[in-house]
């Protein structure tokens, strides 16, 4: 443009809209936590998804449906309780434990203290003292000739888990 014609167009400007946008208020800008607000929401959110989907993927031992954890749970559900007058604790013959482990991942169980068996799906393993594997399946354990007084380990990758008999002479098992 040249100097005459812009100076025109800035003479010919009414003062009536100069005056206006003198006086006018100023366009309101959005707050910008909104946007940093969503942003973190979804950073939360993917977060949270993560943290479940870690805890849904870890093995889990469990005795029926009750996930052994560092409170002993009865191991052996059909032995019934003795009284505090009835003679040492003790069981005849053989123990066998039946549980459940459950999660994604691989997984290695062993035990000193017994023999174990593993069934996943059909298939079912040869007894043996170390197992191991992947995914979901069910463990029998069996201690022959289980004394009273003594404490049995079975190891789940790094977990370790104890078995012994309580007061009352119920098999517990817990974490250790």
């Amino acid at each position: 443009m040249k100097h005459e014609a812009l100076a025109s167009a800035i003479t010919a400007i009414d003062d009536d809209l100069l005056q206006d946008a003198i006086t006018a208020p100023p366009v309101p800008r959005r707050p910008a936590f909104g946007r940093w607000g969503a942003i973190a929401a979804a950073l939360l959110l993917v977060f949270g998804i993560s943290v479940l989907w870690q805890q849904a993927g870890a093995l889990r031992l469990s005795v029926g449906e009750t996930t052994i954890g560092s409170q002993p749970v009865p191991a052996v559900t059909e032995t019934t309780p003795r009284t505090a007058t009835e003679p040492a604790l003790h069981t005849l013959g053989s123990l066998e434990v039946t549980l459940t482990l459950s999660g994604r991942g691989e997984w290695q169980l062993s035990t000193a203290d017994g023999e174990l068996q593993i069934t996943q799906g059909d298939t079912v393993s040869a007894w043996s003292s170390t197992q191991q594997g992947r995914g979901a399946c069910t463990v029998l354990w069996a201690i022959p000739q289980p004394m009273a007084g003594e404490t049995y380990r079975l190891t789940l990758n790094a977990q370790t888990m104890t078995l012994s008999q309580n007061e009352q002479g119920v098999w517990m098992i817990q974490k250790a």
